[in-house]
């Protein structure tokens, strides 16, 4: 059980779904650890990219340790997972989500069909049939056991908080959540980005503090979430803190003569969104970059493609461009985790004349550095855009930055007028102080973070190990062994397995329709040898 710190340094064990999201964090990590704190990082998944942890463990190899968190697939993983997506797909049927199809077709992949059947049945298309599902979901849920062995992690660090990142994308994490309240640690929602609250799945394990960028955020954490709104934290955008101080490695020639990029023409740099949101852009680009070389005054301007990390195959494999100045840069999708690859994409702000994207956080970067940003929503794009809530945090009607355009004709024309704006000063400082530093342009987040941590851990009370009543696990039980069996097969002949691709738990047998299937095949290729032998 943890105890109160007094003036100690705070023990933490910080939970992520993979090593990449160090990159979000490494400026609160690095705040932690110069006030003498020390940080266990947990990771549900391997990833291969670990430069951001691997530094950290080498700069602060006695504050920053790493290793692998039990993560759930005993028998109660497939209904725990079934229920919790489930109730994921339910908040996106909300009056609130009307226009955003994107992510409920998205959800509705995850969720269980037997589940979107049922939330379309007669008697629960209502909202308030819907809430009532989503609150009988809830319950059984709640009755799935916690993890022990998450409360050996806590003990074995001596731990006096877990915080979690970024809980709304898997429904593993509400399980380490819970197990952490049953043991008695208090729990932290360190919301990782800025699309989290709004096109993830819900927060089911309420939090004792959570942290937000922006009062945007904070209302999204109470009114989507339930979260008490006095338990929200409004620190700033931590993970944008490096690019207010950071300045360019190369002069524009030298970066332009690198890339491939005539230096006497200016370029326009397009960003590519995530997989997730956007998908193959490749197409799009084309007929973009074909509008761009048919407006006047931007037949010869220089475009610069960065691919999403994400995205790193799609663009690997095959020219896309047909262009003497347009090339794409860097073709990997390179992550910007360490300093050399963070100098590759600052530059390639810096040194664009505009950034053009669909809906990425380069356009939010990009006005840091003080570039103006461009979009154009597209039918078959509009999903990505206009179907998710976070983009509209961008548009210049809700204080955002962005210039939208509705058709490639009208993108281009704002294109070619960039030079007239260029002059202007202050533009995006409105929407920089609202949205990425509340507290003011010249006051980093993470310090703000680590501030109220302290705070946080130093105050709280208590928490209060809930009993659980053995009623609901003995009653879900039966089914929670029945879908394990199907799902994996007997858990006394599943494989322990620990990959990139799996992270750690049962090697998942095929369903059991396909191995009926296989058997039946089986069978029949058995009997016809017992023909052809008589």
């Amino acid at each position: 059980m943890p105890g109160g710190t007094g003036s100690r340094p705070l023990r933490i064990v910080f939970v992520m779904r993979h090593p990449e999201f160090a990159r979000n964090w490494e400026w609160v990590l690095r705040e932690l650890v110069s006030r003498g704190h020390y940080v266990h990082l947990g990771f549900e998944l391997d990833r291969a990219d670990r430069s951001v942890v691997a530094q950290l463990t080498r700069e602060f190899p006695d504050r920053i340790t790493q290793g692998f968190v039990p993560v759930r697939h005993d028998m109660w993983h497939p209904i725990s997972r079934a229920l919790g997506q489930s109730i994921d797909y339910l908040r996106y049927l909300a009056p609130v989500y009307r226009d955003a199809s994107f992510l409920r077709e998205r959800a509705a992949k995850l969720t269980p069909a037997a589940a979107v059947r049922l939330a379309s049945a007669p008697l629960l298309r209502t909202s308030a049939g819907r809430a009532l599902l989503s609150r009988v979901m809830g319950v059984l849920e709640r009755a799935v056991p916690p993890l022990p062995e998450l409360a050996d992690v806590l003990r074995d660090h001596e731990a006096d908080v877990l915080l979690v990142t970024p809980v709304v994308s898997q429904p593993t994490q509400h399980a380490l959540m819970r197990s952490a309240h049953a043991a008695g640690y208090p729990v932290v929602l360190a919301v990782n980005s800025w699309d989290n609250l709004t096109n993830k799945g819900l927060v089911r394990e309420p939090p004792d503090r959570t942290y937000v960028w922006n009062e945007a955020q904070r209302a999204e954490a109470v009114d989507l979430h339930g979260i008490p709104g006095e338990s929200v934290a409004v620190v700033g955008a931590h993970t944008f803190d490096h690019w207010f101080a950071w300045r360019p490695k190369r002069d524009r020639e030298t970066f332009c003569m690198e890339v491939g990029l005539d230096p006497e023409r200016p370029f326009l740099l397009y960003a590519c969104s995530s997989l997730q949101i956007a998908g193959d852009e490749r197409p799009f680009v084309r007929r973009w970059l074909a509008a761009v070389r048919a407006t006047p005054g931007l037949g010869e301007v220089g475009v610069l493609v960065r691919p999403h990390p994400t995205a790193a195959g799609t663009w690997d494999d095959a020219p896309v461009l047909d262009d003497a100045n347009a090339v794409v840069w860097p073709t990997h999708g390179a992550n910007p985790q360490d300093e050399a690859r963070r100098a590759d994409y600052y530059d390639s702000l810096y040194h664009s004349a505009a950034v053009v994207g669909l809906n990425t956080s380069a356009l939010i970067e990009a006005a840091i550095v003080g570039r103006r940003t461009y979009s154009v929503v597209v039918e078959d794009e509009r999903n990505a855009q206009e179907g998710t809530l976070h983009f509209q945090h961008l548009l210049r009607e809700n204080g955002g930055p962005l210039t939208v355009a509705r058709t490639l004709e009208e993108n281009v024309g704002h294109l070619a007028r960039v030079e007239d704006e260029t002059g202007a000063d202050g533009w995006q400082r409105s929407f920089l102080q609202s949205f990425v530093r509340p507290h003011g342009l010249d006051r980093p987040a993470a310090p703000l973070f680590v501030d109220d941590l302290e705070q946080f851990v130093a105050s709280a009370a208590p928490v209060r190990t809930r009993r659980r009543r053995a009623l609901g696990p003995a009653v879900l039980a039966p089914v929670a062994w029945l879908l394990h069996t199907i799902s994996y097969g007997r858990p006394d002949r599943a494989r322990r397995t620990r990959t990139a691709e799996t992270g750690v738990g049962w090697k998942r047998r095929p369903p059991l329709r396909k191995r009926l299937r296989r058997r039946k095949q089986a069978l029949r290729k058995a009997l016809g040898g017992l023909r052809r032998r008589g």
